[in-house]
């Protein structure tokens, strides 16, 4: 006899409580996605890597507003750069964010 509880296999999840807690989760931990403006990214990791500054920016600030403008012209912003200076990225850093920001940009 297994020792975990089972669900009667009629369990179901009513679709509005399913839809209320994935709203919710999703309120709390959004899905980040390039915007339209960022569709000449190359790659995930390079796009994963420029928005982790981003994320970065907004857990020491903890304000939603510097994490969009961090992100906005695709990462072109001024904000962009302010947040890697308060974060103090080290050099070698900067200059692979500057190499990917320079390669999108040209397409843009």
């Amino acid at each position: 006899m297994p020792l975990r509880k089972q669900f009667p296999s009629s369990f179901a999840v009513p679709p509005f409580l399913l839809s209320l807690v994935l709203g919710l989760l999703f309120q709390h931990f959004p899905i980040v996605k390039p915007e339209s403006e960022c569709s000449s990214i190359k790659s995930v990791s390079d796009f994963v890597y420029l928005n982790r500054i981003c994320e970065d920016c907004f857990n020491l600030f903890k304000e939603w507003d510097i994490y969009h403008l961090c992100r906005s012209k695709c990462f072109g912003s001024e904000y962009f750069e302010s947040c890697m200076d308060f974060l103090l990225i080290h050099h070698n850093e900067k200059m692979l964010a500057v190499e990917i920001l320079e390669d999108i940009h040209q397409y843009i």
